[in-house]
């Protein structure tokens, strides 16, 4: 085992992985894993970390959500109720087509930050930058 021993575990949406990350990231080196994780959340994170709890505390008032299921939704942010009876699956929740209408309603009034639109507009900022010194270098070979 690399890590250490485990002290405590809770489950984090996206949006709080991607923050932690970047902290440990500013403070120093960060291992393969953390680079690995920290790239995924960012690529895959739909909302900022302030929306995604409160979007987790909203979804928490419901006796019947569980918090993994919570954190689930909020990461996924489903748009259509069979998604979110798929989330819900998992740990046997049974909503009433009111309280999934409900989620739904909670789910769409969430602000989406839309990272992987930058990321492509960063990846072809790159590449046209990199394209006159490619042209370049043929010329000279």
């Amino acid at each position: 085992m690399i890590g250490k021993n485990i002290v405590e575990s809770k489950v984090a949406a996206l949006a709080q992985v991607a923050e932690i990350l970047e902290e440990r990231k500013a403070a120093g080196e960060i291992g393969f894993e953390q680079q690995a994780c920290l790239n995924y959340s960012n690529k895959f994170c739909k909302t900022t970390r302030k929306e995604a709890l409160k979007l987790i505390d909203e979804l928490m008032k419901n006796p019947k959500v569980k918090e993994a299921s919570a954190v689930k939704i909020a990461d996924l942010l489903p748009s259509h109720e069979s998604q979110l009876v798929a989330i819900l699956q998992k740990d046997r929740c049974e909503l009433s087509k009111g309280e999934m209408a409900e989620v739904l309603k909670l789910v769409s009034d969430v602000p989406r930050v839309e990272k992987v639109v930058e990321a492509v507009a960063e990846k072809a900022a790159e590449k046209a930058a990199d394209a006159p010194t490619e042209k370049a270098e043929k010329k000279e070979n």
